[in-house]
């Protein structure tokens, strides 16, 4: 099974290969019902579910860090994202690996169409993989709904339950961590652990995914909420190159 963000084969990378880049059975048991009774979780789902109708466009950067989960004791491999998402279904990521400056990574949808793009250096060709809806495009369906609030879609494939995080956890606090446990037998094959944590803003802080060889935890550094994306954005034009970075957005939200 591909990572959130994973090169193309044989290619291996960090990421979303997902987004984006993700629910867990084992969670389940290390989770205890009774720490969360259910009106709090109903509240809390709610609560967040309706501040995210008003998200139609985000976009900033994120780092990511990924673990081989066989590979206990060795540092997670870093990435810094640069994304846009656009409601519901379009996406732009861009992948660069600080200790690989030449490496290009992108991830983008129109909303019809997936592309995955990797260029290993400038003087290298680009390889490009299309796909239409299916495991690759899920993932990022996934982290999108994540980073928007969009506790909805993600109600599809998961049983959420929240939690809110004490004061006293400078990381979050004042804020929610949610539990997603995959509904299905196929999205369990997908995904063992899935946590999302959230700030007191109802936004998107720390996504956690993993699977049976892959942890990712994505970390939203910055983000803008609710400003035009060029629609160009979410398709790729074949260039003879991957950007190195995306556009910047004009303004953030910390």
């Amino acid at each position: 099974m591909s990572h959130l963000l994973k090169p193309l084969q044989p290619i291996r990378t960090l990421l979303l290969s997902a987004l984006l880049l993700t629910g867990i059975s084992a969670v389940a048991a290390e989770t205890p019902a009774a720490t969360v009774d259910a009106p709090a979780t109903v509240d809390a789902l709610a609560t967040i579910t309706a501040a995210a109708k008003s998200i139609t466009t985000v976009q900033g950067e994120a780092t990511q860090r990924t673990s081989d989960r066989g590979q206990k004791g060795e540092p997670p491999a870093l990435s810094t994202l640069r994304f846009a998402m656009q409601t519901p279904n379009r996406y732009d990521v861009v992948v660069v690996k600080p200790r690989d400056p030449d490496f290009r990574q992108r991830f983008c949808s129109d909303g019809t169409t997936h592309w995955e793009v990797v260029q290993l250096a400038p003087d290298q060709p680009v390889d490009v993989i299309t796909s239409t809806d299916g495991e690759r495009t899920a993932r990022f369906r996934r982290i999108m709904a994540c980073v928007r609030g969009d506790l909805t879609a993600l109600q599809r494939e998961f049983t959420l339950t929240a939690q809110a995080v004490p004061a006293a956890d400078a990381k979050a606090a004042a804020g929610y961590r949610l539990d997603l446990v995959p509904a299905t037998p196929a999205v369990a094959q997908q995904v063992e652990r899935f946590q999302i944590d959230v700030d007191a803003e109802l936004h998107a802080r720390v996504i956690t995914i993993e699977d049976a060889s892959v942890s990712l935890v994505i970390s939203i550094d910055r983000a803008v909420y609710n400003q035009p994306i060029d629609a160009a954005r979410f398709s790729y034009v074949a260039t003879g190159a991957v950007p190195a970075v995306a556009p910047k957005p004009t303004s953030t939200v910390p």
